[in-house]
């Protein structure tokens, strides 16, 4: 038959306590920097997500520049292909070598321009892309850092459990 006695009423009372003890120092602090953790890679995400969104907004933007540079390159080719022609209608009896000479140079200096903007407005988009890719790789660091020390929390505490300390 079974004989209740102190030690079980102080057996249960002691595993009752363990167990408090357990749940509030152990339970309640794992929970909290888990949760910790989810908000701050929600956060991160979102952050990712806003820097990719701008970075998309700003290469449209500069794709429309270079549009519009290429358009105002034409449009200036057009323009000093008139001024020559007429130029070169009214002095065409006396300097039709001379009316060439200015054509080319003007068609060699919208060349340039035309080059520069397009060089200009790839070098801003490249410096945007290099300043959005640093921003992510400083943020995706940290994240990097914290799960490696998470990681070795639980291996630390699933030895001392497995060793009974």
């Amino acid at each position: 038959m079974l004989k209740l006695d102190w030690s079980l009423l102080w057996t249960a009372l002691n595993v009752l306590i363990w167990y408090i003890l357990i749940k509030i120092f152990l339970f309640k602090p794992v929970n909290n920097i888990i949760a910790k953790r989810n908000e701050k890679n929600q956060a991160i995400r979102k952050e990712a997500e806003d820097a990719r969104a701008e970075a998309l907004a700003l290469k449209e933007q500069y794709q429309k520049m270079i549009d519009g540079a290429e358009a105002e390159g034409e449009a200036i080719k057009e323009k000093s292909r008139e001024e020559a022609k007429v130029e070169y209608e009214h002095i065409v009896e006396d300097a039709g070598k001379k009316a060439q000479v200015v054509m080319d140079e003007a068609h060699i200096k919208i060349e340039e321009e035309h080059k520069k903007m397009l060089r200009d407005s790839e070098n801003q988009m490249a410096d945007f892309v290099i300043e959005a890719t640093r921003k992510l790789l400083v943020k995706n660091s940290g994240e990097e850092n914290d799960t490696a020390l998470y990681e070795q929390f639980l291996a630390e505490e699933e030895e001392k459990i497995g060793s009974g300390k």
